[in-house]
């Protein structure tokens, strides 16, 4: 069997034959570790994502990123001629204020945002 753990065979009093696993772990991963073990795999997602395609690239050509940059944009610079009002909810605005904020660039606040709101509604939905 695997290093973690193995399966042994038990006999209950009416002669069937059932698995019980038993593993080999003393207990399960508590809060810090979970938030390691997340931080690591980002970390190793963006280093692959800026080895293949490039950062930049696969945050604008993913999804509607292209409507709510626009979005964004407009908000920021409060010129709304040709903007499509379909994005105009409550992400760009936080995308403008985030970056007003912090001084950033629109796109890296844009992936900002939704790594804050991810974990965020993750919690709210669980009722963690």
């Amino acid at each position: 069997m695997s290093e973690e753990g193995h399966a042994v065979l038990t006999q209950s009093a009416d002669k069937r034959r059932s698995a019980e696993y038993i593993s080999n772990w003393k207990s399960e991963p508590n809060l810090w570790e979970l938030f390691l073990l997340v931080a690591v795999g980002c970390v190793l997602f963006d280093v692959t994502l800026s080895a293949l395609s490039g950062w930049h690239t696969a945050v604008i050509n993913f999804g509607d990123n292209v409507a709510y940059l626009q979005a964004a944009t407009a908000i920021g610079n409060w010129d709304f001629h040709g903007i499509d009002t379909q994005h105009f909810l409550g992400y760009p605005y936080a995308i403008v204020a985030v970056s007003i904020a912090l001084h950033l660039p629109l796109d890296l606040t844009l992936s900002l945002v939704a790594t804050a709101a991810s974990p965020f509604s993750l919690f709210r939905f669980v009722g963690a």
